[in-house]
């Protein structure tokens, strides 16, 4: 059974409670984030066309 994440008041509350918790407890709970890295594209190609040695 997964636990709900609680509130914290600050983020030194928060930093404590993931210093105790295991975030795999709460996994359930989270709200998946769907992240898109527009600007990441063009340096990849540009990477890939140098000479590595």
């Amino acid at each position: 059974m997964t636990e709900e994440i609680p509130q914290f008041a600050s983020e030194d509350d928060e930093r404590e409670f993931w210093a105790t918790h295991d975030s795999i407890d709460y996994a359930d709970t989270a709200t998946p984030v769907i992240l898109e890295y527009d600007y990441a594209e063009p340096l990849v190609k540009e990477k890939s066309n140098q000479n590595i040695i």
